[in-house]
């Protein structure tokens, strides 16, 4: 895709295949918060990282927009690991999800979003990971008898805008150092705002009559742990999370 003169707002684990490590930076259980992957797209290990993806063509213009966090919204409540066993949960067609799911022992189901309700429905289903961001403007809980969205936090949903390396390059610099400033101040101030947002769709929810569940996250982390440490860089790119300020 070098000098493709398209944009795509994206995960950067889209792109795994040519750069492995940024499947890694998208793993569950990496962000605490949304100020960390701010953080951590300003360091060298960051910028490494992209002058890797440039080497292959591909040019992130931005890599720190964070569009949410994913819980789980379910028939039971999720307090531990042995929660999800057998549970049956839809996820993405992604493999970060599968590998989450199934550490977890749960039975994933990889189905298009615009499917969850009525699967939900009829029982093929009986949870679903979202964020409130996605959850509220569907009212997905009224699929449910006994609704309750657990607050997982298995994932922040990591994403930058894209496009060919070459196609960038052939760009005027000063265009460039404009576009890449306008969406960083951009991507900060999506990020506050859908932070902000957050709360007060979660509240929505219980509003709503969705049971709201705070679990310890302990024991997710730990299932996760020995599937993460087989990602690219994996243990590396924890360190330096951990190391922000």
């Amino acid at each position: 895709m070098s000098n493709t003169a398209v944009f795509y707002f994206i995960a950067p684990s889209a792109f795994a295949d040519y750069v492995p490590v940024y499947k890694t930076i998208c793993a569950p259980y990496l962000w605490e918060s949304y100020e960390d992957v701010e953080k951590f797209m300003e360091t060298d290990m960051m910028a490494d990282m992209n002058a890797e993806a440039n080497a292959a063509g591909i040019h992130g213009i931005v890599t720190n927009f964070v569009v949410g966090c994913r819980n789980t919204l379910a028939n039971v409540p999720i307090n531990t690991v042995d929660d999800f066993k057998g549970l049956k949960i839809r996820v993405p067609n992604n493999t970060i999800y599968a590998d989450l799911f199934g550490a977890m022992g749960a039975n994933y189901m990889a189905m298009a979003f615009s499917e969850v309700f009525s699967a939900m429905e009829t029982g093929m289903i009986e949870a679903v990971e979202v964020t409130p961001g996605n959850a509220v403007p569907t009212k997905l809980w009224e699929a449910l008898k006994t609704p309750h969205y657990s607050l997982t936090k298995h994932l922040l949903n990591v994403v930058g805008l894209f496009t060919g390396e070459e196609f960038w390059q052939s760009l005027p610099e000063p265009y460039r150092v404009i576009i890449q400033e306008e969406l960083n101040t951009a991507a900060l101030t999506a990020n506050q705002e859908v932070g902000d947002q957050d709360a007060s769709l979660i509240q929505e929810m219980v509003d709503a009559g969705v049971v709201l569940v705070e679990p310890d996250l302990t024991s997710f982390q730990e299932a996760f742990a020995p599937v993460g440490a087989q990602y690219f860089r994996f243990d590396e790119v924890v360190e330096a999370v951990r190391a922000l300020d």
